[in-house]
């Protein structure tokens, strides 16, 4: 949605920048959800689809949390532009419980770009207030047989751009067409097969549902509507020490039709279309456990890739893990603006006895 008379800075910011397929997303709602979470991900160039064996399957995979053994729980918070909008916050917690009937997991996740002032055409301030996303997961996963899992998440999404309009009375102008706040339902699909116990490959769909509708303006927005497909190999599974290679691609859907109309049309420049706007990662993680594998280090790196976004270069990250507790911290991709974005991951696992 487009104001012709209000400048909201950190929202702009965000829609041009997080959600890094730039023609694509433009076209959509709820971007926040294009934003990855885990710390551990990021170090690995963003790969995880083809892994999902933490809580932050709930994100990437949630088929993956089937083949989950412990109870296990993720928590993330950053600053998601900083130098450029530093009271601009992400947070993400999820949690995986697997039981006799399959395993069952949940997510929060929640944005704020802080204060928001609103100026008008006329340069005139208008109004303050907090803009902030929302989302609420339950998800649920479970084996088809030994090499296949199967899950399905729904979700509960919530965003907030303008407040209602009495506060918004000073303006020249009719805002109404441009904000207000809006809510909707979607739903997540995703599968992991794993011919051998080196090898995973994972699919999922995500955010698909109706359009988020805005109550003040009245006028709806679509889903960022994505599939990820990941690979993982672990060529190395020993008492000390694994060693994991991974890969990814993930693409918005957001406006595919016009694009395999281009293809149609010119097959050179409609495949550099789709080449460009497909974000690409590749990755790895090398780990070394204690004799009694109470203890563990990890560190990561990896390659990511989104040209229309000017997201691209190396990762890196590693992290440590004590009795059941683990902490990590990544730096991703560089971005075309002088920022750098860490992440650092908190969470837990239920020891194996």
């Amino acid at each position: 949605m487009k104001g012709k008379g209000i400048i909201f800075a950190g929202i702009m910011i965000f829609h041009q920048l997080s959600s890094s397929t730039a023609m694509a997303s433009s076209e959509c709602g709820c971007q926040f959800l294009l934003t990855y979470p885990g710390a551990r991900q990021s170090g690995m160039g963003e790969t995880f689809t083809g892994i999902a064996n933490d809580a932050m399957a709930t994100y990437y995979n949630d088929a993956g949390m089937a083949f989950q053994k412990y109870p296990d729980v993720e928590f993330t918070h950053f600053n998601l532009l900083p130098g450029l909008y530093p009271s601009m916050y992400y947070s993400f917690l999820g949690y995986v419980q697997p039981t006799k009937i399959g395993a069952f997991g949940g997510q929060i996740i929640y944005l704020t770009t802080g204060n928001t002032e609103g100026i008008s055409e006329y340069g005139q301030k208008i109004g303050k207030w907090t803009t902030w996303d929302a989302a609420i997961k339950i998800s649920y996963a479970k084996k088809l047989n030994k090499k296949i899992g199967i899950g399905l998440g729904v979700k509960y999404l919530y965003s907030f751009i303008l407040p209602p309009t009495g506060v918004l009375q000073r303006q020249p102008y009719d805002v109404n067409l441009y904000g207000g706040s809006g809510t909707t339902i979607g739903f997540d699909f995703s599968s992991l097969y794993t011919p051998s116990n080196q090898v995973s490959i994972g699919v999922s769909v995500q955010n698909l549902g109706h359009d988020i509708t805005y109550i003040t303006a009245g006028l709806g927005d679509p889903l960022p509507y994505t599939t990820r497909l990941g690979i993982s190999y672990e060529p190395v599974q020993t008492k000390n020490s694994s060693l994991i290679f991974a890969g990814e691609l993930t693409k918005i859907l957001i406006g595919f039709r016009s694009e395999m109309d281009s293809i149609n049309q010119d097959a050179k420049s409609g495949f550099t279309y789709f080449y460009r706007n497909t974000w690409k990662g590749i990755g790895s993680e090398y780990t070394r456990h204690s004799t009694n594998k109470k203890h563990a280090f990890s560190i990561r790196g990896g390659y990511f890739s989104d040209i229309s976004g000017e997201i691209e270069g190396w990762t890196f990250g590693f992290g440590i893990k004590v009795y059941g507790v683990n902490l990590d911290i990544s730096r991703g991709a560089p971005h075309s603006f002088p920022y750098e974005t860490w992440k650092i991951s908190l969470g837990y696992t239920t020891e194996e006895k």
